[in-house]
């Protein structure tokens, strides 16, 4: 993390709010790291009312993290950046944004504006109230916060960070948003993520690390996991947590961010984890959120079969699909799935599936060419799907050799085939000297 000076413009952040992701920050390119078109980050738009300008960053040395931030030169008072962010009506969200007044400011002062507007529909329709926090900015990074409830019939919140006035420069980095107060030192980007419905053979928990206070020693940590947690949500803090769990780290000092599941999942069972980390340099333990998952419905299992090599005969080819399809027999109803074979590449033209319904349909092909064909399984919830390639010669000769097979030692004409053909080209060759010392 770097600190040095700082100036602000005006950031709306409508910020976008993902349920099924499995970040801890429910704003999409938060820390600017990813740059679209006109330098506005992507996932955001950008609009200013007179003198906009946007600029991206990228310079490890002044982000606050990472290697890419925005600074936004405020020459109107209304420059923005902007997400669309579906919220919950009645819910509380917290807003964290990482500013500092920039170098080049000549501003004698800076200040932010932290704003939600809350809105019944897209594009500022509807509107259903505001809220403002005013702050002061240094020449240092720093966090600014600020939360707010949605209010009824909120569906859509705007979040604006601005700042205080014209012809302030502003760095902005780090932008956060989630229904509960940011916490660098926990763990955090859980996988799968809190409240997920997940496949019941999920072998495998993911998250990210906090940042190290000193980055030479890393984070290490202690993983819990209950397949029973009966007093999950009801006392803050969760202080008996431990009763119920058991720790899965898989060594002492574990400094990873995966670990694999002691058992086996069973279908509509609830399942509790939680990431303790330790930062060595300090000695400081921060105890993590818990976590949730519920083991649900697993797609089918799809395999379209090994890779074909055919060739032509009279102008076409019939090939056997050799497709293979599993399931859990989840949901229930239907309790079976259904089958689909397309083609996923090459010249429709030229392709015919007989029984594309079935695992092992007949396709036919009359051209030369490469051809991808896809095989999907849906049991009314989730899809499976795979693909096979199948390539199409002229004759068999050239498909044994694109698939591999070695030509045969006295193959002198390469056609496949040992023969007399063979033969007569060795003894019309007889005796020819090719060496540099022939006589």
């Amino acid at each position: 993390m770097n600190k040095g000076p700082i100036t602000m413009g005006v950031l709306w952040g409508m910020l976008l709010l993902g349920t099924a992701g499995v970040s801890a920050n429910l704003l999409s390119n938060g820390g600017f790291e990813e740059r679209g078109g006109n330098s506005v980050p992507v996932g955001w738009g950008a609009w200013a009312s007179i003198g906009g300008i946007f600029p991206w960053q990228s310079n490890a040395a002044n982000a606050f993290s990472g290697s890419s931030y925005v600074e936004l030169q405020d020459a109107s008072w209304a420059v923005a950046y902007y997400h669309n962010t579906p919220v919950t009506a009645g819910t509380r969200y917290y807003f964290s944004a990482m500013i500092r007044k920039a170098p080049t400011s000549t501003a004698a002062m800076a200040s932010a504006e932290l704003k939600f507007e809350f809105y019944g529909g897209l594009d500022k329709l509807d509107p259903k109230g505001t809220l403002s926090t005013y702050v002061s900015v240094t020449d240092q990074w720093k966090e600014y916060t600020a939360d707010a409830v949605a209010p009824a019939g909120t569906n859509y919140i705007t979040t604006t960070l601005a700042s205080g006035g014209a012809g302030q420069i502003n760095w902005f980095d780090e932008i956060w948003l989630n229904t509960y107060t940011r916490n660098w030192t926990q763990a955090d980007s859980p996988n799968p993520a809190d409240g997920a419905k997940v496949p019941v053979n999920l072998n495998e928990l993911q998250w990210n690390n906090p940042d190290p206070n000193d980055p030479q020693i890393p984070v290490t940590c202690t993983v819990w996991f209950s397949d029973g947690y009966p007093e999950y949500g009801k006392y803050p803090g969760d202080p008996n947590f431990l009763s119920y769990a058991d720790d899965i780290t898989p060594e002492a000092g574990f400094a990873g961010q995966s670990v694999f599941l002691p058992t086996a999942l069973v279908f509509g069972h609830d399942y509790f984890w939680r990431i303790d980390c330790t930062d060595p340099s300090t000695g400081i333990t921060t105890v993590g959120r818990i976590w949730k998952f519920t083991a649900d419905n697993t797609a089918p299992r799809v395999d379209a079969g090994p890779d074909v090599f055919a060739w032509l005969t009279g102008g076409t080819v019939d090939v056997n699909m050799n497709g293979t399809v599993t399931d859990d027999g989840r949901p229930n109803p239907p309790g079976t799935f259904s089958l689909q074979w397309s083609l996923a590449q090459g010249q429709a033209e030229n392709v015919s599936i007989v029984g594309g319904n079935a695992e092992d349909p007949v396709v036919t092909i009359t051209a030369v060419g490469t051809y991808v064909l896809q095989l999907q399984a849906n049991d009314s919830e989730l899809t499976g799907s795979d693909t096979v390639t199948v390539r199409v010669f002229e004759n068999a000769c050239q498909a044994a050799q694109a698939s591999g097979v070695p030509l045969a030692v006295g193959d002198l004409n390469a056609d496949c085939r040992v023969n007399t053909e063979d033969l007569a080209e060795l003894a019309a060759n007889w005796l020819v000297c090719t060496s540099l010392d022939c006589p």
